[in-house]
């Protein structure tokens, strides 16, 4: 019963936070995924969090969303200016390489807050709650594995490889996280051999060198 409990809490958070938003491509509407981006544990019953956790994660998801509001209305503006830039009838490359280089250095500061946020949290939760969080890395392999097998072709059309690109943005977004990125050698065991390079290749060029089997 306790399994089933755990199984059942990893898939309503992955439900809850873990399905691709449309941040961070481009100045698209969003600025983070899921659980960063407007959802957060306190309402998850599968957890038992306590009323001081609560208002505890609350209080984090508030100042985080503060913290990174400046830097989410300064992002939508240099993807604006981006995309003005290449509309011109003689685009500047100088001007678009700067431009990109400080919508890149923007998305990584929102990143790095990001990634303190979920630590807060995560380290506000009990040692049994964290496992039942660490459930959803077992349930977010099969998902994108799943979209994997299901989705990715080497011969893909326009609007085939446009939703690709928002499952491999995903895939890369989890594969920058240090807790995701650590489990990935037993998350990858026995899963479809093309999906496991396919991951591997991807977790190399995120990281600079080759996960550890």
């Amino acid at each position: 019963m306790k399994k089933m409990m755990i199984v059942l809490t990893a898939l309503f958070l992955v439900t809850a936070f873990v399905m691709p938003a449309d941040a961070m491509r481009g100045g698209g509407k969003g600025h983070g995924y899921g659980f960063c981006n407007g959802n957060d544990l306190s309402g998850v019953q599968g957890l038992n969090l306590t009323a001081e956790q609560k208002t505890k994660i609350t209080d984090l998801r508030t100042a985080h969303l503060k913290d990174i509001k400046p830097l989410q209305d300064k992002l939508h503006s240099k993807a604006g200016d981006l995309r003005l830039l290449w509309l011109e009838k003689s685009p500047d490359e100088a001007k678009i390489r700067a431009t990109e280089k400080e919508v890149r250095v923007l998305r990584d500061q929102i990143q790095d807050k990001g990634t303190d946020y979920r630590w807060a949290v995560y380290k506000s939760l009990t040692a049994e709650q964290q496992e039942r969080k660490l459930a959803i890395f077992d349930m977010l392999i099969s998902l994108l594995e799943r979209a994997y097998i299901t989705a990715y072709s080497d011969h893909m059309n326009e609007a085939q490889r446009r939703r690709w690109n928002s499952w491999e943005d995903f895939m890369r977004e989890w594969l920058r996280r240090d807790a995701f990125y650590d489990r990935l050698p037993q998350l990858l065991k026995g899963e479809d051999p093309e999906f496991v390079a396919y991951m591997r290749r991807l977790a190399e060029q995120e990281r600079g060198g080759a996960p550890p089997h």
